[in-house]
């Protein structure tokens, strides 16, 4: 859980709504931090960013 809030503040701010997960600069964290994600991680953190955007936006 958090790789996705340390994932969470590389997403630029937009005007309406959230902005996807950007998968390049995932792994250009990832690379200028040292750390490796498993296929299975990525996936997971990409789909708990999904639950994340729908949750916030049905809220709005």
């Amino acid at each position: 859980m958090e790789l996705f809030w340390e994932f969470h503040f590389l997403r630029k701010p937009v005007q309406h709504g959230i902005e996807p997960f950007d998968p390049q600069r995932i792994e250009a964290h990832a690379r200028l931090t040292g750390m490796s994600l498993s296929t299975w991680e990525y996936k997971l953190i990409m789909e708990l960013d999904l639950i994340f955007r729908a949750t916030t936006l049905d809220r709005g």
